[in-house]
């Protein structure tokens, strides 16, 4: 089963910046995007399925309701204002998590655990 996260930014941060920050932490790397980039697989060098990532989306409600809206397990940056989802295919492990860790803070963003159920903004 996957493990679900959110990567929360102050600002909308396109998947092209995390496609690049991919390209510096695993150069032999690839991307395989689904319907018109609707869905991103990352691939390490091997080809194996390491992330999913999906588009940002705004965050259209007040500070206070966010972590509740993402049903998020601990508490966030009180400037987050996109949210994107992303899954660690086949659950967690420590280099995939990582490398989910690495992406967001390249990208001047935050991860987070979702709780079961996962978002509903």
């Amino acid at each position: 089963m996957p493990t679900e996260l959110v990567m929360l930014h102050a600002v909308e941060t396109p998947s092209s910046a995390l496609l690049e920050a991919f390209g510096r932490a695993c150069p032999a790397g690839s991307a395989i995007e689904f319907r018109d980039g609707q869905v991103t697989v990352l691939l390490d060098e091997l080809g194996h399925h390491v992330l999913t990532i999906f588009p940002s989306s705004p965050i259209e409600v007040a500070p206070a309701d966010l972590a509740s809206q993402l049903r998020l397990r601990h508490p966030l940056p009180a400037d987050a204002r996109h949210w994107r989802d992303v899954t660690i295919p086949l659950g967690d492990d420590a280099p995939r998590r990582s490398l989910a860790e690495r992406l967001a803070h390249e990208t001047h963003g935050s991860l987070h655990d979702l709780a079961q159920g996962g978002p509903h903004v």
